[in-house]
């Protein structure tokens, strides 16, 4: 049986990695240097053999490596019934907490840094799309304005940086935004995550105006070349990241936000 393997997306400094789905062999990730307790979030796509098959083997390596940390997963309906009887059928007990999260609402989850929403593509068998959307980041801070008020590097450039409002001892107000110490501010970059094939409108609207779109095809018919052409021509994607199925590999995606 073929299965497909995991999507790992890494947030700039950040130091949570997501999981996209759990194909067989997801356990190894210490294969990718990558450590247990970093992994704060899985995200199932589609209630599938495919999909989930590592999911248990991957949560025992957890268990045995000590972890204690608490971590989120997020699975279409009836997945919380099927990793509930598996748990308790093969009588297995975590060293740390498992919250499952359904995933029923378009965004699901939200920071001071991005937002996740979701989409379903194929409601008769709950295959789902992620969509990152990075928030708005503040322009390059511009020293040289700050060095005509007789500012030197510190903590101020940071909180100018943020907008926010300092009195000199001379009396003279500096307003962070009222001033532009920075450049315009930068868009955030927009990834979409998903395990099943374009051939879908839906989906293709979904996707417009993408920056990053990651999937995994099982076969390679699965993906047209035509639609391949019209989508990257129509600047629907701007850069598109195929991977073809090899067991135990992994697809690791990597956000431009640093902090």
């Amino acid at each position: 049986m073929k299965n497909y393997s995991s999507k790992i997306f890494k947030l700039g400094n950040l130091p949570d990695i997501w999981l996209f789905d759990c194909g067989e062999g997801t356990q190894s990730l210490s294969k990718n240097r990558i450590k247990s307790n970093r992994v704060s979030k899985i995200f199932i796509s589609n209630f599938n053999t495919s999909n989930i098959t590592g999911l248990i083997g991957l949560l025992a390596t957890f268990n045995l490596g000590g972890r204690t940390k608490l971590i989120s997963i997020y699975g279409p309906d009836n997945f919380r019934r099927y990793l509930f009887n598996i748990l308790k059928y093969s009588q297995t007990n975590f060293s740390f907490k498992i919250k499952i999260i359904d995933i029923n609402k378009n965004i699901i989850y939200h920071n001071q840094i991005l937002r996740l929403y979701i989409l379903p593509t194929y409601n008769f068998n709950k295959v789902f799309a992620y969509k990152i959307i990075e928030k708005q980041k503040s322009g390059k801070f511009q020293t040289e304005k700050a060095k005509l008020y007789d500012l030197r590097p510190s903590f101020i450039y940071k909180q100018l940086k943020n907008g926010e409002v300092f009195i000199l001892f001379d009396g003279t107000t500096i307003n962070g935004r009222g001033e532009d110490f920075c450049y315009n501010p930068l868009v955030g970059t927009k990834t979409v995550i998903t395990s099943k094939e374009l051939n879908c409108r839906i989906t293709a609207e979904f996707m417009w105006d993408t920056d990053y779109c990651a999937m995994e095809f099982i076969d390679i018919y699965h993906m047209h070349l035509y639609n391949q052409y019209i989508f990257i021509n129509n600047q629907i994607i701007k850069k598109l990241l195929i991977k073809y199925y090899y067991e135990g590999k992994f697809l690791l995606i990597y956000s431009d936000y640093n902090i």
